[in-house]
C-alpha cells in the first residue's frame, strides 16, 4: 500500500488545440482507441532529427520540460497557467509505510505528470499531513507550495507519524480547512485508513464547533475543487466515509493495494483536471492509460483500472 512562491502565476487557462474525446466512451475497460486522433496528436513519439535533444538525467525536471517543449513545438496542445494541487496525507501511528512511499514516489509522480501534460502547464503541490485533535501542534503540518521536488523530498524527509488513539476517527477535516484557507486549488488528494470524523465523534472530542469533512465537500463542490479519496487498508468505515467526501465534492474515490497504485491514481487524478476541460482531461487520462497500462490498461493492477474507469465516466 503506498501514494504528493512568490509570484502570482495565471490559473489554468482554456484548453488550445486538444482534440475532443469520445461523447460516449466505453469505461468498463479504459482504453484509447486504435486510430483515435488524440492518440495520434498527443502519444509521445520521437523527436524530428533537427530538435533532438541531449539526453538528460530523469531527476533533471526542469530541464526534462525545457526539451520537451522544443521537441513537440507548436503541434502540441497549450495550457498556459498554473495548476496547484493538495495532497492529504494521513500522518498518524498506524501510516509509516503510507509516509514512505510517499518519500520515495513523489518525484515519480511529478515527472510521469510533466511527462503526459499539456507543455506550458506549470504544477505546483503542497503536502499537508494531518493527524487527530490531542496531537497538539502537529495536529496539521504543511509543506511549501512548490513545484520543487527537492522541496518536497526534503519535507517529507522530516516528517514523523504519531498520534491517533483509535477513537472512530482522524481530522481529515482539519486538512481540508487548510485547503480552503489556500483559496487556490484546483484538485485535491486524500489518502488514510481511518474516516474523517462524524459530528457526533466531533462533539466527543471537544470540537463541536468544527465543520465536518462532508460539509467542507460540499463547498469544494461549489468551487470546483474535486476531492479525490484514495483508502489504506480493509477499513469499512473508512471506504465509506472517503467515498462519501469524494461524491460530495465531484471527485473519486480509489483503494490503494501497491505502491505503483499510488503513483498510477495520483498521476490519472491530476491529469483529469489539468486538461482545462473534461474532454481534455478525459484525453490525458486514456494517454497515460495507453503510455502505461497497455492499449486496453489492462497492465495496471484492477485498483487502478477502476480509478481510471471513475474518472473517465465522471468526468462527462
Amino acid at each position: 500500500m503506498g501514494m504528493f512562491d512568490g509570484k502570482k502565476d495565471k490559473k489554468v487557462g482554456s484548453v488550445g488545440t486538444l482534440p475532443a474525446a469520445p461523447s460516449d466512451p466505453k469505461v468498463a475497460a479504459p482504453r484509447l482507441p486504435a486510430g483515435n486522433p488524440a492518440a495520434d496528436r498527443l502519444l509521445p513519439g520521437a523527436a524530428p532529427a533537427a530538435l533532438a535533444a541531449p539526453a538528460i538525467k530523469p531527476q533533471d525536471l526542469k530541464e526534462q520540460l525545457r526539451l520537451r517543449g522544443k521537441q513537440e513545438g507548436g503541434s502540441a496542445t497549450v495550457v498556459v497557467g498554473t495548476l496547484d494541487v493538495a495532497l492529504l496525507l494521513d500522518s498518524t501511528g498506524s501510516m509509516d509505510y503510507l509516509i514512505a512511499s510517499a518519500k520515495q514516489q513523489i518525484g515519480e509522480i511529478i515527472r510521469r505528470i510533466y511527462e503526459t501534460a499539456p507543455k506550458g502547464l506549470k504544477i505546483r503541490i503542497q503536502i499537508i499531513n494531518y493527524r487527530d485533535y490531542g496531537s497538539g501542534s502537529l495536529l496539521v503540518e504543511m509543506s511549501a507550495l512548490t513545484d520543487e521536488v527537492e522541496v518536497l523530498e526534503s519535507y517529507l524527509r522530516r516528517i514523523q507519524t504519531s498520534g491517533g488513539e483509535g477513537n472512530g476517527g482522524e481530522a481529515v477535516e482539519a486538512g481540508l480547512e487548510k485547503v480552503l484557507a489556500q483559496n487556490t486549488f484546483k484538485v485535491v488528494l486524500v489518502a488514510g485508513d481511518e474516516q474523517a470524523h462524524t459530528r457526533t465523534n466531533l462533539q466527543r472530542e471537544g470540537q463541536g464547533d468544527k465543520r465536518t469533512a462532508e460539509d467542507i465537500a460540499q463547498i469544494c463542490k461549489e468551487r470546483k475543487i474535486p476531492i479525490h479519496t484514495f483508502v489504506v487498508g480493509n477499513d469499512g468505515r473508512c471506504a465509506q466515509s472517503f467515498a462519501c467526501i469524494a461524491a460530495l465534492s465531484g471527485g473519486q474515490t480509489g483503494k490503494l493495494d501497491g505502491s505503483d497504485d499510488m503513483t498510477h491514481m495520483a498521476v490519472m487524478a491530476i491529469l483529469a483536471a489539468a486538461g482545462g476541460s473534461v474532454q481534455g482531461g478525459n484525453a490525458l487520462v486514456q494517454k497515460y492509460l495507453t503510455a502505461h497500462g497497455g492499449a486496453d490498461g489492462r497492465a495496471l493492477s484492477g485498483s487502478s483500472q477502476a480509478f481510471a474507469g471513475k474518472l473517465l465516466s465522471g468526468n462527462k
